[in-house]
Parts: structure tokens; sequence; C-alpha cells
């Protein structure tokens, strides 16, 4: 069965990002909340670099942003302006991988 009652971890984002403590979680369902912070181009640089250390195919990464941040973000990335709609996408995600989507 699938990994239904793994803890969803979620990450306060501040202005500057603590790369390993992320990279720490990188077998786990994450949402990164990024609502406080501003989309300078060295931040989105180096938040996308740590979403590529990240991403994996077993584990979901949701990134929580405002609408209005959303056109400074790569489109290839999940993004959602919620914490809930997040929890819902990662529960959405588990349930897929354990069909074998």
């Amino acid at each position: 069965m699938g990994d239904f009652d793994a803890p969803i971890h979620t990450v306060e984002l501040g202005d500057s990002l603590n790369k390993d403590a992320l990279l720490s979680l990188v077998n786990h369902d994450l949402i990164l909340n990024a609502l406080d912070c501003t989309f300078t181009p060295e931040f989105t640089s180096e938040l996308t670099d740590i979403i590529e250390e990240l991403s994996t195919k077993d584990h979901s990464l949701i990134l929580v942003a405002l609408p209005e941040q959303y056109s400074n973000l790569p489109e290839d990335w999940i993004v959602v302006p919620s914490l809930g709609e997040a929890m819902d996408f990662i529960e959405m995600e588990r349930i897929e991988r354990d069909l074998g989507f």
C-alpha cells in the first residue's frame, strides 16, 4: 500500500534559503510555503537548484505562492495558491502513486 500515513512536511520559506535543511527532506512529500517570499532573480535561481535536487517521482513537491508571483516561476513547477490546495494535491498524487499511475 501507499504512504498515506507518512507525514507531509510543510516548510516555511524565507527570503534566504537553508539548502542543507531542505535537502535533508528529500525522501518526504513537501510543501514549500513561499507566500511571504520576495522572488528576486537570485532567490528564484537558488530555489530552482533546490527544487531540482528535491524532485523525485516517489514524492510530491508543491510550492505555495501568490498568483501574482506565478509569472516569475518556471512552468514545470507545481504551484498552488494555498496550503489547503497543496495538501489536496499531495493526497491526489499519493493515490495516483498507489494505483500505479
